[in-house]
């Protein structure tokens, strides 16, 4: 049933006027007929009792009434949602995040847009490393903050915010700490507590630790940084970590050392190449653009 139909059904119902119908609905009085009798034909029903001098609402048409009134208001309803949930959705920017996201300048370039765009709805969601670049290119979220280490992918384009670099945290009571610096073979005898592989961290560790001729002996691995620090600074173990990763509040205990021959990563946006953004995702990614501009900031 076509909803135009309908609505020249209810229009004709109140006015019982051909010709009044055809002026309130734009349309000539032929096409007002040729409407009701496809709809009358497409119920095996008469909806109208037609005489020379009136136009009169038949028994179905008394029932039908009401409900293609519910029908038409619903599809009504229907539309507003729609064009609400557009405009809605043209001011709203995902962005899947590392946890450790408000220890980094991105979250500043954020927090600074979101307060200077008002109308937009910023939503961060943060999610482990190994699950951001999927949902990115699954189109669950519009843009990506994360750690590489590697090549960004060809069909993506990158933002870089800032480095970061592998530092070890040993407690204060152990003997490392009082070195200036260490060589990844002075860990060779530690125990090793480590973000567990669903980061993108564990791997590079270990493949450090294998360049230097020894498997690390992991006494824990686990997804909460708070829990590493508490057991590192209980002197069970140390710890590779991002150095900047790690707020200084957390390090009451704790003695960050730098590491001779680290590895950096890169602290970058993602953007789909292929994708339709909105204008307000095209602005944002923009202002992230000009904000990082020299692409690669000073690590310190």
């Amino acid at each position: 049933m076509e909803l135009q139909k309908l609505k020249t059904f209810i229009d004709l119902a109140e006015t019982l006027n051909f010709s009044k119908t055809s002026e309130n609905l734009f349309i000539s009085q032929s096409s007002v007929s040729k409407q009701i009798k496809s709809l009358e034909k497409e119920l095996g029903l008469k909806l109208f009792i037609r005489t020379s001098k009136q136009v009169v609402l038949s028994a179905y048409g008394e029932v039908m009434l009401p409900y293609a009134k519910r029908i038409w208001e619903l599809n009504q309803d229907m539309q507003k949602a729609i064009k609400n949930y557009d405009e809605e959705k043209a001011n709203i920017i995902n962005i899947a995040v590392l946890p450790t996201i408000t220890n980094y300048k991105a979250f500043v370039a954020i927090t600074d847009y979101m307060r200077n765009n008002p109308e937009v709805k910023v939503k961060l969601q943060e999610t482990e490393p190994d699950q951001i670049l999927q949902r990115l290119k699954e189109g669950k979220v519009d843009f990506a903050f994360t750690r590489i280490f590697n090549q960004i992918a060809e069909d993506l384009t990158a933002v870089i915010s800032e480095l970061d670099e592998f530092a070890v945290f040993v407690s204060k009571s152990n003997i490392l700490s009082k070195q200036k610096q260490l060589e990844m073979n002075d860990l060779k005898d530690e125990n090793f507590i480590l973000l567990d592989s669903q980061t993108n961290l564990y791997q590079p560790i270990i493949k450090m630790c294998n360049e230097n001729n020894f498997s690390p002996n992991i006494i824990y691995s686990g997804e909460r940084v708070p829990t590493i620090l508490d057991m590192v600074s209980n002197n069970l173990g140390i710890s590779v970590l991002m150095r900047k990763s790690i707020p200084s509040n957390y390090l009451e205990n704790i003695e960050e050392v730098p590491l001779c021959h680290t590895q950096e990563s890169k602290l970058v946006f993602l953007k789909k190449d292929e994708q339709n953004y909105t204008d307000k995702q095209k602005d944002f990614w923009q202002y992230l653009t000009d904000l990082f501009q020299n692409g690669i900031e000073n690590k310190n």
